[in-house]
């Protein structure tokens, strides 16, 4: 029979016990058998740890970048609106009359349709009466302002700077420029637009968009936001849509369903409220 050997000093073993170093042979490798099995388990979680923590790291940054891009989405409509708007023009160096190519308004003109942008009045967009139309924005707000013709940088120079809703109509008359925003400026000769007083806020012509006659408003779809803030809602009966001085025949606030009469040729603006009759 062979005679084991010690794993340690490779002397011989007597019932387990080295001769030479007096090792316990069987109690030693059962002691390191422990320790080896502990690391390898130790190292095992280790591992497993490490692989969570990048795991999580992975997660955050795809979360970040999750979020930066809803931002981005959120503020480029805000950004490309603003492209035209005075201010802004101004410290990027950019003058009005050099911001429209000539190809591209006479394109304008001849549709009959002119996008976000700013016009000088009399030049690149003939005098008259149009319907601006919002486009882009899901609250139905967009701001129309007109500036006056010897320096259109700066507030300073803002003649008439308002928001609407929808829909507007608007006489454009020299000298001046119109800054249209979030919204499509239309030609009322030559676009039809769908323009319901039924349906939605806006401002509507009598004759029009509507036959002249008496009518009733309430709040229609527009019921949640008059409940938390109703004194918005209002109606405004326009003679006049002048760019810079319309003239106003009635204005109230539409809180309990009130009653009005419309004649040929007025413009009816409606606030948060609709023609429910």
């Amino acid at each position: 029979m062979a005679t084991a050997k010690c794993p340690f000093c490779g002397g011989k073993t007597e019932n387990g016990i080295c001769e030479q170093c007096g090792g316990n042979v069987k109690k030693d490798m059962s002691d390191m058998s422990a320790k080896c099995g502990q690391t390898v388990q130790n190292e095992a979680i280790m591992r497993k740890r490490q692989k969570e923590k990048r795991l999580i790291i992975i997660l955050s940054g795809l979360i970040i970048i999750g979020i930066l891009g809803c931002a981005v989405l959120m503020i480029l409509p805000f950004i490309i609106s603003n492209i035209s708007d005075p201010e802004v023009m101004e410290k990027a160096g950019i003058s009005v009359e050099s911001g429209n190519d000539e190809e591209q308004i006479k394109a304008f003109n001849e549709k009959g349709r002119w996008p976000s942008g700013m016009y000088k009045v009399g030049e690149e967009i003939p005098e008259g009466t149009y319907i601006m139309v919002v486009e882009g924005r899901s609250d139905e707000l967009f701001p129309t302002s007109f500036y006056a013709e010897e320096s259109v940088n700066g507030d300073n120079n803002i003649i008439c700077d308002t928001w609407a809703e929808n829909t507007r109509y608007i006489t454009l008359k020299e000298p001046g420029y119109i800054n249209v925003s979030w919204s499509v400026l239309y030609d009322c000769e030559k676009h039809s637009i769908e323009n319901n007083p039924y349906e939605h806020s806006g401002m509507f012509l009598v004759g029009k968009d509507i036959e002249s006659g008496t009518y009733r408003l309430g709040f229609g779809k527009y019921s949640e936001a008059a409940e938390q803030s109703p004194h918005q809602s209002k109606y405004t009966i326009y003679s006049d849509v002048d760019a810079v001085a319309p003239i106003v025949k009635s204005q109230a606030e539409c809180l309990e369903s009130p009653m009005i009469t419309l004649e040929e040729g007025d413009y009816l603006k409606l606030e948060k409220c609709v023609i429910i009759e």
